[in-house]
């Protein structure tokens, strides 16, 4: 890692809190009740979960609302599918679609 930055050589946890990262002493008056603490040797190293740091949420949200043509097996069905959202969206909505792949048509088209 980055020498100019050294590593921590422990680390509390209170609940599902990280309460203290850092020297063995500045964690050690942690200790107590309710509380774990964590030292760490010299080969050691702790990493937070990698969980999807970069999830759109509010966008896989808004995606759902979408029109979903994966499964389309034609253009007169993808423009069908297409007819059928625009007739039941309010007037004025814009109608998104994602997912078709012309690539596996029967026609193909040039």
């Amino acid at each position: 890692m980055d020498p100019a930055r050294p590593t921590a050589r422990a680390f509390a946890v209170g609940g599902d809190r990280i309460l203290a990262v850092g020297t063995e002493a500045s964690v050690d008056r942690w200790r107590g009740r309710g509380t774990r603490t964590w030292r760490l040797r010299s080969r050691e190293t702790v990493v937070p979960g990698f969980i999807d740091a970069h999830a759109h949420l509010a966008t896989d949200a808004w995606r759902r609302t979408w029109l979903n043509l994966t499964r389309t097996a034609s253009l007169e069905e993808t423009l069908g599918r297409f007819r059928a959202r625009v007739r039941r969206a309010p007037r004025g909505e814009w109608v998104v679609a994602r997912g078709w792949d012309e690539s596996t048509w029967p026609v193909k088209r040039s």
